[in-house]
Formats: structure tokens, sequence, C-alpha cells
């Protein structure tokens, strides 16, 4: 799965570089940590493999200055099989916005400050963290989704009183025993198809 973590000031000269200061809480699910605005792509990436309590996370940094507007954005990858990611998000701590709450409405939500569990079928999140000093948005998105592992049972049946219960994971091995311990199937054997859009192969 690769998300997109944007960070944009606004069209204003006297802040086209504030995007590169001030802190903001990076949520995940029901956990949050505390970044720098300015972090580096290895930052980004250890500090999202503590969050999902995973390695092998790989982030992309883009730095963009000009015509009065200061931007960075993160590309986050998931690891290999990580499956489907619960949407990155950024803690608005409204509970620190003080005289600063003007700047951000987002902060004039109540209890917004507490962290709540991030979105799992959401793909798009927009937002603000009132430990900036300065206007910005976040806008975060899904960019690629990642796969929900599989899980449950099946029911085959073989004809009209046996039917198999199998659990999908580890199929072809708890296929091919389901089948051995059927009389009429002890010489059966099951073989896995792998395919693409144009053919199958063994």
């Amino acid at each position: 799965e690769v998300q997109t973590i944007s960070l944009t000031s606004p069209n204003n000269s006297n802040e086209s570089l504030h995007c590169q200061v001030g802190f903001f809480h990076l949520q995940y699910n029901a956990s949050k940590v505390l970044l720098h605005s300015n972090v580096t792509d290895i930052e980004f990436s250890n500090a999202v493999g503590q969050l999902i309590g995973q390695d092998k996370v790989t982030v992309s940094r883009e730095l963009n200055k000009g015509n009065g507007q200061c931007s960075i954005k993160w590309t986050v990858t998931f690891p290999l099989k990580f499956g489907r990611a619960y949407l990155l998000q950024v803690v608005s701590d409204s509970s620190v916005c003080g005289s600063t709450a003007t700047q951000h409405p987002q902060c004039n939500i109540p209890f917004k400050h507490y962290v709540q569990p991030t979105t799992y079928a959401l793909d798009y999140w927009k937002g603000s963290s009132c430990l900036m000093p300065w206007s910005h948005v976040f806008n975060i998105s899904r960019v690629i989704p990642g796969y929900s592992p599989l899980s449950g049972s099946i029911e085959l049946q073989l004809d009209e009183t046996n039917t198999l219960k199998l659990d999908v994971n580890n199929l072809h091995s708890n296929l091919e025993a389901a089948f051995l311990d059927q009389a009429g199937y002890t010489d059966s054997s099951v073989r896995t198809l792998q395919g693409s859009d144009d053919f199958l192969h063994e």
C-alpha cells in the first residue's frame, strides 16, 4: 500500500518557508508519534515503522518552494504483504490552540485532541495541527490500496452427503489432507495454479 502526506503553507510570501518549521503528531490507528515538519525520509520511515510495529517501510520526501508557497510531500510505501493499512492522519491537538484557533478552524471542534482510531475504509483526510505556529493544511491520500488478507473458511461440497469445511489459510495443504481422508479420493492430488490475465501455469 502507498499513502501520501502533503503539508502545504498558504500562498503568502511571508510564510513561504514555514512548512519547514513546527511539530505535529502523526497518527496510525490509536497510536501517535511526534515529528518535526522538516523530518527526513528516513526519520519518517522509522516513525511509521514504529506506529505499525514493522520495519521495511520506505518513504520518499519532496520539498517544493516558490511563488510564495511551500509544500512537503512524503510518500509512504508499506511493507510487502502488509495488507490494507489504516489511513495515516495528523492529530489536531486542539487542546493547545489558544489564540491560534482562528488560524485552524479544525481546532474549534471539541475533543478532537483526543486520539481516536484512524479510518480503515476512507481514502482521504484533510486537516491541520494546532502545534504548528502558522496556517497550513495536511492532505493525506491512499494512493495504492493494500489488499486485506483472506480469513475465515470455505465449504466445498463433494457430493450429496459430503461437505468439506476448510480454513482459507494454508488452503492447499488443508484441501489435499481433506481429500485423502475421503473414501474414493485417496489417490487425489491438489495442484496450485497461479495466473495472470493471459495464462495459467502450474
